[in-house]
């Protein structure tokens, strides 16, 4: 799978940040964090695995990273710098 950095207007590179995430991508990679597998994140989230899948990979792309171990070590990083406040209103 080949990512792409994702860019801003003008062409100019968007730096890869967990805070760029959707909600449901965020609730997505706690549970990637806490190591359950696609079929398992779908049932506990209420969704179908493809669209689990859809969300990692979208997820893969906003962290400039191509793996799910790569993805959560860069989430977790991310959000350990984030102020409490900020993950509250969340």
């Amino acid at each position: 799978m080949q990512n792409r950095p994702a860019t801003r207007a003008g062409g100019r590179r968007a730096t890869p940040s967990a805070s760029r995430l959707s909600r449901r991508e965020s609730e997505v990679m706690c549970w990637v964090r806490e190591g359950k597998r696609n079929g398992e994140i779908a049932v506990i989230l209420g969704i179908s695995s493809h669209t689990v899948r859809k969300h990692l990979e979208n997820t893969f792309s906003k962290l400039g990273v191509e793996t799910r171990t790569a993805a959560a070590k860069v989430f977790v990083e991310q959000c350990a710098r984030r102020p409490a406040a900020r993950l509250a209103e969340r």
